[in-house]
């Protein structure tokens, strides 16, 4: 069976590339990357907080550094942050040293597990629920033009973090990457 560099976890927050790529690192026995919790080490403050005091901006920097430094490693399982694969620096990263894994969700679902998360979520807040929800809506749309499309989709809107980690193990074992 071939072996491939990095297994790369895309998709909207709230689509289980965390959970989903713990769980798969678990089961392939690789070691798991979170990109924001990388940046969140290196800068000594939360994703959050790095959009509140630097901006967009300057977490984009830190986005394209993480996942530089983190690609140099192969063997890993990794979740990116939901906007990082809309930079194209990292999406030429990505392709270059790994097999991209696009988690996909309906929106629905993903307000579901984003309503909980307030205040963790800077793209999503907002006074209100609908206003939160019109947020989500947006950057769904906004986004979806230029997202990778991925070497591999695999939807978690009815999978739990095992099925989902599962199913992607399967995906790359019928095509000799795991």
């Amino acid at each position: 069976m071939a072996k491939i560099g990095n297994i790369y976890l895309i998709g909207p927050m709230g689509s289980g590339k965390s959970a989903v790529g713990r769980e798969l690192a678990r089961r392939l026995r690789r070691r798991f990357v979170d990109t924001d919790c990388w940046i969140e080490k290196k800068a000594g403050a939360t994703v959050a907080d790095v959009f509140a005091r630097k901006g967009e901006t300057a977490f984009r920097a830190l986005e394209r550094a993480a996942i530089k430094r983190v690609s140099r490693t192969g063997g890993q399982v990794v979740a990116l942050g939901g906007g990082a694969p809309m930079q194209p620096e990292i999406r030429r990263v990505v392709k270059a040293t790994g097999i991209v894994v696009r988690l996909t969700c309906r929106q629905r679902a993903l307000w579901k597990r984003l309503a909980a998360e307030r205040g963790k979520r800077p793209l999503l807040e907002a006074r209100t629920a609908a206003q939160g929800k019109a947020r989500l809506a947006a950057l769904l749309r906004r986004r979806e033009r230029d997202y990778p499309k991925g070497d591999l989709r695999v939807s978690t809107t009815r999978r739990d973090t095992r099925r989902a980690a599962r199913r992607i193990a399967e995906l790359l074992s019928r095509r000799g990457l795991a």
